[in-house]
């Protein structure tokens, strides 16, 4: 709408704010909804993190190179930088094809030693032996610093919850 909010930023445009808006509701969902709901280590919510942090990922890189090529709009990019720097490390194109796609086929990931190991051992086999624990978390993190720099990019302070 075009009503005012305190919610947004004021010196952002709406759709900037609305963009920003989307992509936080999207990991907040998975972190305070589906994260707690599946505490039991289902790899589907990691699946679905795994995706929906990828693809945060993604639209906050074009936003970054949208400002650089447009030099009239100001954007703190040092911390969006780390971010993304982060993310490249995380999301390899081996284990990226293998989450966004369900042909395993050929990949030459999946051996029978880690068969009995979640995702049958490809984050093993795509990350040198770091375990799937240890992946977990580090996905954890860089979904935490995502949300956390989204966050910045509204006024919390004057928020003020309703009960429905």
């Amino acid at each position: 709408t075009n009503r005012k909010n305190k919610l947004f930023l004021q010196n952002t445009s709406k759709e900037l704010n609305l963009f920003f808006l989307h992509l936080l509701c999207n990991m907040n969902f998975v972190k305070y909804i589906l994260r707690p709901l599946f505490i039991d280590g289902n790899i589907w919510i990691f699946r679905v993190e795994y995706v929906v942090s990828y693809y945060t990922l993604r639209a906050l890189e074009r936003f970054k190179n949208y400002c650089e090529s447009n030099k009239h709009k100001h954007v703190e990019t040092e911390e969006l930088i780390e971010i993304l720097k982060e993310g490249e490390k995380i999301f390899k194109t081996q284990l990226r094809n293998c989450m966004m796609h369900y042909d395993l086929k050929g990949s030459g990931v999946i051996t029978f030693e880690n068969i009995d190991k979640p995702f049958y051992g490809i984050i093993e086999m795509c990350f040198d032996g770091i375990s799937y624990q240890d992946y977990l978390a580090e996905l954890h993190n860089l979904s935490d610093k995502i949300i956390n720099y989204l966050e910045k990019q509204f006024d919390f302070s004057n928020v003020k919850l309703e009960k429905l």
